[in-house]
């Protein structure tokens, strides 16, 4: 199953690169790569997530947003 998810994980990655810049791809990744793992562990090993860590995870999704809306708005601006 780990081979599984990391070759899945690769080709998300990969197409991302043909659509968004590298920096926003591997960010988004990351934050991706994150959440899912904390929500596996959380639904498949019954591991306790603290409010720390929703926080955190909170935090990653605005910051993927951020960085997504002005990289977007960079982009239309030198258009």
């Amino acid at each position: 199953m780990v081979i599984l998810f990391n070759v899945t994980m690769w080709v998300c990655y990969v197409n991302s690169l043909k659509a968004l810049s590298s920096l926003q791809a591997t960010v988004t990744n990351f934050a991706i790569n994150f959440i899912s793992s904390g929500l596996a562990g959380f639904f498949l090993f019954a591991e306790a997530i603290s409010l720390q860590w929703f926080a955190g995870a909170l935090l990653i999704v605005i910051g993927v947003l951020v960085l997504s809306k002005s990289s977007n708005e960079k982009k239309v601006s030198t258009d």
